[in-house]
């Protein structure tokens, strides 16, 4: 039988959303700021200076019913303001008494539909009307006649969390000597980092209270609440494909106990880092006479992606991707300057000839004139990019265009180049050649 997806209340979806509106002290709130009875007429005679008598009942149905027509205390204490008026009293008569003299005096006005003009009405008919207590005007009407603005709500809120802001900044100051790294698949500017795959929130938590003093430890929910309210820090996967000097250094990092011998691993983990880091120097730098290169196999692809049974358990052939892009890692990414070459492992190997062959082709198919230095780029796979025969094509090359060819290979865990960028940005349309319908692409160096 078909099913169609329905609407449902808030308690029965996926994701319930919270209500405020059915808390208890909303609810208390709302009936504060009610009505507790209906608008009755109050027993005023006032017909000189104040016009109390000139109001018809309908009046004061509608006057009442825009004061409680929003149950808020803002939002009536705004309507009072409208109504009313103060002004600095002019004469001040001499008192014995303890009472202070009157710095200000308050002058009440009704509106009436009926008249369609505004009644100044006395304090005990404005009063009655709306059912309130005059505290309530002389509060809203002196903080405007003091300040100019309209009073604020101060009951309520958060009288809580002023009283921890030393254990918050102690946090923040653990967190911010934390070593992240940038997004490594992203191109755009980002304020998203991420902290090493082995930490997490928990063995953070605990290496703060370890840190900290009796005073400066907090729970593991307060922790969590700063880590994810501050900050926009994520953690990363486990790496793989590691250059092994580096895995070699952490791990006789991690157990070695002799400072002097840890620190020679430090120093010698550090000079590898920044020989590894001047790769990316090449990688950057643009000129008018000099091509770069950069090119990578992606992962493999198994093929056929199927969830048919008798596929699942049969054997799948891998889709093998050589990606090559020119121009600096500053570049941007067009269909003019990335290049794909696509073959399955039943037509070729993935083998140094077939990245020699691909690389001959694209260098083949470039307009070379002008150029004096090309630069390849690469990360240091013995089987696909650094050997003999990469090597065979460079210098064949060299020889028929009279340029300078320079192989550059990257000695830290990963190659960062624009190559891995493409796999994870379908929105680029490649240049798909497919290699398994060009046999004669393929030239033996």
């Amino acid at each position: 039988m078909d099913c169609f997806p329905v609407p449902v209340n808030n308690n029965s979806a996926r994701k319930r959303q919270r209500n405020p509106e059915t808390w208890k002290r909303n609810i208390a709130k709302v009936q504060r700021y009610s009505p507790k009875t209906l608008p009755k007429r109050p027993l005023c005679k006032h017909r000189k200076k104040f016009e109390c008598l000139s109001i018809s009942m309908r009046d004061i149905k509608e006057f009442h019913d825009g004061f409680y027509k929003f149950q808020d205390k803002s939002k009536q204490d705004a309507f009072i303001l409208k109504h009313c008026s103060i002004k600095q009293t002019r004469r001040h008569r001499p008192t014995t008494g303890s009472h202070k003299p009157k710095c200000s005096q308050i002058s009440y006005f009704m509106f009436s539909p009926t008249l369609k003009k505004r009644l100044k009405v006395c304090q005990n008919f404005f009063l009655i009307v709306l059912q309130i207590t005059k505290y309530r005007v002389q509060s809203v009407m002196s903080e405007y006649f003091k300040a100019g603005a309209l009073l604020k709500e101060k009951r309520g809120g958060d009288h809580v969390s002023h009283k921890h802001t030393h254990k918050k900044k102690a946090i923040m100051d653990f967190i911010s000597k934390l070593n992240c790294e940038e997004p490594h698949y992203c191109r755009g500017k980002t304020k998203r980092y991420y902290l090493p795959a082995e930490l997490s929130i928990n063995k953070l938590w605990l290496m703060y209270n370890n840190s900290q003093t009796d005073n400066l430890k907090v729970k593991k929910s307060y922790f969590r609440n700063t880590f994810n309210q501050n900050y926009n820090l994520g953690f990363g996967s486990p790496r793989t494909d590691v250059c092994s000097t580096c895995l070699q250094f952490s791990e006789k990092i991690k157990i070695e106990k002799d400072n002097n011998v840890r620190n020679k691993l430090l120093i010698n983990q550090r000079i590898h880092k920044l020989k590894a880091n001047a790769f990316f120097g090449y990688v950057k730098e643009e000129q008018s006479d000099l091509l770069t290169l950069s090119f990578d196999c992606q992962k493999n692809l198994c093929l056929p992606k199927t969830p048919d049974q008798s596929a699942y358990y049969s054997r799948q052939v891998n889709l093998f991707n050589f990606t090559i892009v020119q121009g600096s890692s500053k570049s941007k990414l067009e269909p003019s300057n990335v290049f794909a070459y696509c073959w399955v492992e039943n037509s070729f190997p993935k083998a140094s000839n077939q990245i020699a062959s691909a690389l001959y082709h694209r260098l083949q198919n470039t307009e070379l004139d002008g150029i004096k230095t090309v630069r390849l780029i690469a990360d240091g796979c013995a089987g696909q990019n650094k050997n003999t025969t990469e090597k065979k094509e460079t210098f064949s090359l060299k020889e028929t265009y009279i340029i300078n060819m320079m192989t550059a290979f990257l000695r830290t865990s990963t190659f960062q180049g624009d190559c891995l960028l493409i796999y994870n940005r379908r929105k680029f349309r490649l240049q798909i050649k497919l290699v398994n319908r060009k046999h004669r692409m393929f030239v033996n160096f």
